[in-house]
């Protein structure tokens, strides 16, 4: 199962998100050593995590099994506003329809190149609520390897500057192009047959976030 839950909407579902930021927490700072992000309750959280945010969350039995956030480029994100560097001078893309994709894990965490099937779902769940909002690119901060993997599930990635070394790791910032392809080749490659959300009218309803949701009326 899928759940796509506005930031303005977390504390109507704070077990859930709870969870979320506690994972967050376990993943990227005591596995992966973001010990910038290290709090001490546990959970983490940044101001990027506002009400015009996105948590896309896959659960199996109730549990957390997958997670990324999205956020609109139009307001404060952390390549513009934390990694301006990675750009090497060029502008972070700032439209109604470039959005951000950034914390993204699978849980339970594997040692092995495989994805679940919680994580193959949450990448299919990404290209159709893009699909569905009209957002036409995504902008991320990785290892230079995901260019190719959005490739291979036909995204139009290309790096918007060369690789640079941060935290003592490659990193570069890409952007991903929704084709009118993308879905359907991200589910025939990752074996997922049909919408991860199930029925579509509620699939809508879990996705009703319009332009005017997220994007102020007037532009700086």
């Amino acid at each position: 199962m899928i759940s796509v839950i506005r930031g303005r909407d977390v504390s109507n579902h704070s077990a859930l998100m709870d969870a979320v930021f506690c994972l967050r927490h376990e993943i990227f700072v005591d596995r992966m050593g973001w010990t910038a992000l290290r709090c001490s309750n546990g959970r983490e959280r940044d101001q990027f995590d506002c009400d015009a945010a996105i948590h896309v969350v896959g659960l199996d039995c109730d549990k957390v099994c997958a997670y990324s956030r999205l956020l609109p480029t139009t307001g404060p994100h952390l390549l513009h506003d934390v990694y301006p560097e990675l750009l090497d001078g060029a502008i972070a893309p700032r439209r109604p329809d470039v959005w951000e994709w950034t914390r993204l894990f699978t849980y339970p965490l594997s040692e092995t190149s495989t994805l679940s099937l919680g994580g193959r779902r949450l990448f299919v769940a990404i290209a159709e609520f893009c699909e569905q909002r009209g957002i036409s690119s995504l902008i991320a901060q990785a290892a230079p390897q995901w260019i190719t993997k959005l490739l291979q599930l036909g995204w139009e990635a290309r790096p918007l500057a060369l690789p640079v070394i941060y935290g003592g790791e490659s990193v570069v910032a890409l952007e991903a192009h929704l084709t009118p392809t993308t879905v359907a080749r991200s589910r025939r490659v990752l074996g997922i047959k049909g919408d991860v959300f199930g029925h579509f009218a509620a699939a809508r309803r879990c996705m009703e976030v319009s332009v005017e949701d997220v994007i102020p009326a007037r532009l700086q």
